[in-house]
C-alpha cells in the first residue's frame, strides 16, 4: 500500500520531522515500510506553456514546429506529439531543466528545425504513465506558472507491506495511517472532514437495464438485493455507486482520470449515459484536488 506524505500532512503536521526516521519507526512500531520514494526531485525549470503555434515540419510525417508562450518569453521547439495544436496549456521544459530520465533539457535540431526546450507528457514529470502524447492542463492556468504550483509534484510516497497490516484493518487508508503517525510523533491528529450523505438524499433515480445473462444470474443469488432507490444510488451487498447530477469532467479532472496515481487510487469520468463512480470536486480535500505522482519504478 502506498501512502503520500502530502496527504498525511492534511491530518498531521509533520513540520521539523525527517520522514526517513519517520519511516524506521513506523517500521518499529507497527508495520514494515518496504520503499521510501522521493517524487518530482528530478523536475526542474519545467513551466505552464501556451501553444501559440502549431506548423508541420517538412519532409516528417508527424513532428510538428511549435511556438509556446513560457510567461517571460515565447520560444520555438520541435514536437512530435499528436494532440499537439494552437491553444493548449502543457508542461514547458525549458533550457537547463530537466524531467525523468533526462538529466539536462539542451538545444538541439529535429529534422533541421531548431528546438529550444520540450513540451511534456504526464510521465515525463512524474505526474502519470502517460506517455502518448503531450499533458494537458486547464486552459485557466497562466503561462510560466512553475508545474510544481500547480501540480504539486514533490511528495514523499511510503509503501507499506500489506501482509503487515492483516490485523490492522483500521490503517488500510491515509486517515488510519495519519492517526498512527500521530501517536508515534505526539502530535495532534485532525479531524477527518466528511460530507453527510443526506446531501445527495434528493436525486433523481437512473434507469438501468441489465443485458449480461450472466450479470442477471448473479444478481438472483443475491436474492434480488441489488436494487436501484430514489435518490440515485445503486447497490448492493458488495458495491455501490453515485450519481452526480451536472457533474461534467472538466479538464482538471480529466487530469486525474487519466493517471494511475502514487497511491493507486483511480477516479473514473464519464460523460456518457452510464454513471460511473466520481466524486464531486467539493469531496476531494482541497490540497489533494491537483495530487498525484507516477507510480514508482
Amino acid at each position: 500500500m502506498r501512502i503520500s506524505i502530502n496527504w498525511i500532512k492534511d491530518y498531521v503536521d509533520l513540520s521539523g520531522i525527517d520522514i526517513d526516521k519517520l519511516a524506521y519507526k513506523f517500521t518499529m512500531s507497527t508495520a514494515e515500510i518496504e520503499e521510501v520514494y522521493k517524487m518530482g526531485a528530478d523536475v526542474k525549470n519545467v513551466v505552464a506553456g501556451k501553444i501559440l503555434t502549431c506548423e508541420p515540419v517538412e519532409n516528417s510525417k508527424k513532428l510538428h514546429k511549435l511556438t509556446v508562450d513560457v510567461g517571460d518569453e515565447t520560444v520555438q521547439c520541435v514536437c512530435g506529439a499528436p494532440n499537439a495544436r494552437e491553444g493548449i496549456i502543457v508542461p514547458f521544459a525549458k533550457l537547463g531543466g530537466s524531467v525523468v530520465g533526462m538529466d539536462k533539457i539542451e538545444h538541439v535540431k529535429l529534422a533541421g528545425v531548431d528546438s529550444y526546450g520540450m513540451c511534456c507528457s504526464g510521465k515525463e514529470i512524474g505526474f502519470s504513465d502517460d506517455h502518448s502524447g503531450i499533458m494537458e492542463l486547464p486552459e485557466e492556468v497562466t503561462p510560466g506558472t512553475d508545474i510544481k504550483e500547480i501540480l504539486e509534484l514533490d511528495d514523499t510516497i511510503i509503501e507499506i507491506d500489506n501482509k503487515s497490516l492483516t490485523n490492522r484493518p483500521d490503517l488500510l487508508g491515509h486517515y488510519g495511517i495519519a492517526r498512527e503517525i500521530a501517536a508515534i510523533t505526539g502530535r495532534k491528529l485532525s479531524p477527518m472532514p466528511f460530507k453527510p450523505l443526506d446531501t445527495y438524499k434528493n436525486l433523481s433515480a437512473i434507469p438501468v437495464e441489465i443485458q449480461s445473462e450472466h450479470i442477471r444470474e448473479r444478481i438472483a443469488q443475491f436474492d434480488g438485493k441489488l436494487y436501484m432507490e430514489l435518490g440515485g444510488k445503486l447497490f448492493d451487498d458488495h458495491h455501490a455507486s453515485r450519481v452526480l447530477p451536472g457533474f461534467k469532467p472538466d479538464s482538471k479532472l480529466r487530469m486525474l482520470a487519466q493517471l494511475r496515481s502514487s497511491i493507486e487510487i483511480i477516479i473514473v469520468v464519464s460523460s456518457g449515459a452510464m454513471p460511473s463512480p466520481s466524486l464531486a470536486p467539493s469531496e476531494i480535500p482541497a490540497s489533494r484536488r491537483f495530487h498525484s505522482a507516477a507510480s514508482p519504478p
